[in-house]
């Protein structure tokens, strides 16, 4: 199984990642870098996690829909940066650093990534 990571603040990196080697890119990748880790990129599905500092956001695309997963329910909007921008996201979806490597470790078994964790359309 492969993934995309992809660097979008500073020197612009697009490099593929197999499975053996996702942990070690997840958390060495500098967050100042706006990186996202991409499973079956322009698939359906297809799961996109933006790594921060400290933090991650995990987009899923289900049969042409994307969603984001949730954890509480704190809908008060919080500035964070994903793909080389500032966005304010609820921050229910701004999600523990640890989360986005879970989920990306669990993409094989993708039905159970989307029974196991609670969604919100984007």
């Amino acid at each position: 199984m492969m993934f995309k990571l992809q660097t979008c603040r500073g020197k612009e990196v697009v490099r593929n990642i197999a499975n053996e080697d996702l942990e070690s890119a997840y958390r060495n990748v500098p967050p100042e870098s706006s990186p996202t880790i991409t499973w079956n990129d322009l698939g359906d599905p297809v799961v996109i996690v933006a790594v921060g500092d400290g933090y991650s956001v995990v987009s899923v695309m289900r049969n042409d829909t994307w969603y984001y997963l949730t954890l509480g329910e704190d809908e008060e909007e919080v500035s964070v940066d994903i793909a080389g921008g500032i966005v304010d996201l609820p921050r229910n979806v701004v999600l523990p650093f640890e989360t986005g490597l879970i989920v990306l470790k669990d993409t094989e078994n993708f039905d159970h990534l989307m029974q196991a964790y609670s969604w919100r359309e984007q």
